[in-house]
């Protein structure tokens, strides 16, 4: 070519010098890969420094195992598992495996975490799995645990390194522990190694000599795996995760009880309360719950509650307000008594005694409670005209300030406060003049 232009040759070791130039072969290569590889091969990275605290950061994300199992098909099939982890221990918090990847994988592994730390997280980092943001309990999950001090964040879409933790932990776990299970296929569908795609020969022998491992041999074995992981880590010189994870304490996390683990993770409904009583019918069987606080009976009967329980453990309830999520209290679930007494025992005959002896309790203290308040009215000797008019607009309702949450009256017992800076302080009692039940004489007497 150059010849036919008569232009000087050049030679090999020219041409040589030329192309191995840094900057030039640089330039070329971003010019033959594209601008994604320039990113992931030239350009500087963020250095991220690991969180100083345990439970200041988790990351969640799921894989599929590369581990070939049977299945009731008898043609084989994979696992998936998601994964909870510390990043400041590297520690696994929870996990959980099943055949498919779904919301409740991700569930079930931080009800795990959750449940056995008793912890939540400063942070969250999750992936971009559409279950976030359309599944109905992961979403409900997230808002719970916001609304109690957690920060939930996506990853950043190509930028890989955002959850590089969890990642490399797949990619270690895979290669020193799953490599030896049989079935092994590789280190997975993305993974640039040679052994990423399953070799159609292994196959062939995993199934003629019937060598791979059931589902729930798997399930076993990884989870064999991942204690043995929390416990020594992979470098047998390193700090295991488990320990260093108590090196520090959690300066972050935010401590969770029983009503806030019901909150997150347990089942809901909206019931409204009658006679004291919450029902709940569930595959076919009904299973009964009963106040028994007089404030409780007398705050939420004839109203709307939220009641969260689980499925698999229907001995006791957690009761919430409607609207603000507040908590109430716990119910435990009452073993309803046969009608005919022929069939009751010793436990039917125990449980009705007590029945009838707290029905009595509580009729005493309601009793005690009318009986107070109609003596606080009688003592006010307030005209019928005051009683027969619209009190309740006059004057103004007291603020949380200026009401004793000890006096359920909130009635001037004293002939000296009956003045009207103090009448207008005590707004209850004139909206409680209105009801009938203080209007009429005999209130008590009903009760009898």
């Amino acid at each position: 070519m150059l010849r036919s232009r008569n232009e000087p040759e050049i030679s090999l070791s020219a041409v040589k010098h030329i192309l191995l130039k840094t900057y030039r072969k640089n330039l070329d290569d971003i010019t033959r890969n594209g601008e994604a590889w320039m990113k992931n091969t030239l350009l500087p990275f963020l250095i991220r420094e690991e969180p100083e605290y345990p439970c200041d950061h988790w990351q969640i994300d799921a894989t599929r195992l590369q581990i070939f199992c049977k299945d009731e098909a008898k043609q084989g099939s994979f696992l998936w598992i998601a994964v909870v982890l510390d990043a400041h221990s590297r520690m696994v918090m929870g996990f959980a495996i099943g055949e498919k990847e779904c919301p409740d994988l991700y569930t079930r592994a931080l009800k795990i975490a959750i449940g056995r730390s008793r912890l939540l997280p400063a942070e969250i980092l999750r992936d971009n799995y559409k279950g976030y943001t359309q599944d109905s309990e992961l979403t409900d999950l997230i808002d719970q645990t916001e609304k109690m001090g957690v920060r939930w964040r996506a990853h950043k879409v190509g930028n890989p390194r955002d959850k590089g933790i969890v990642e490399r932990f797949f990619g270690v776990f895979n290669t020193v522990f799953c490599k030896g299970i049989i079935g092994y296929t590789g280190e997975g569908i993305k993974s640039r190694s040679v052994n990423a795609r399953p070799n159609p020969d292994d196959m062939k022998l995993y199934r003629k000599y019937k060598l791979l491992k059931t589902k729930d041999q798997i399930i076993t074995i990884i989870t064999e795996d991942i204690h043995k992981y929390n416990q020594g880590g992979i470098n047998k010189n390193d700090i295991s995760p488990i320990e260093k994870f108590k090196l520090k304490e959690t300066k972050n996390a935010i401590s969770i009880g029983s009503d806030e683990y019901a909150l997150i993770f347990y089942k809901k409904k909206i019931l409204k309360v009658n006679r004291s009583t919450i029902c709940i019918h569930l595959n076919g069987c009904s299973y009964f719950y009963q106040l028994s606080e007089v404030e409780h009976i007398l705050n939420y009967n004839r109203v709307c509650v939220q009641v969260h329980y689980d499925p698999a453990d229907m001995t006791t309830i957690h009761l919430f307000t409607e609207n603000d999520s507040k908590p109430i209290t716990m119910l435990s679930k009452i073993k309803p008594v046969s009608l005919a007494q022929i069939n009751h025992d010793k436990d039917d005959e125990a449980n009705l005694h007590r029945y009838y002896a707290k029905n009595q309790s509580l009729i005493k203290q309601l009793r005690e409670i009318i009986e107070q308040r109609e003596a606080a009215i009688e003592a006010l000797d307030l005209p019928v005209s005051v009683l027969n008019s619209n009190v309740s607009l006059v004057f103004p309702i007291l603020n949380e300030a200026e009401m004793d949450l000890n006096d359920h009256l909130q009635l001037p017992m004293d002939e000296a406060l009956k003045k009207d800076k103090i009448f207008k302080k005590h707004r209850s009692l004139y909206s409680e003049l209105q009801d009938s039940l203080y209007k009429k004489k005999g209130s008590v007497k009903r009760l009898q």
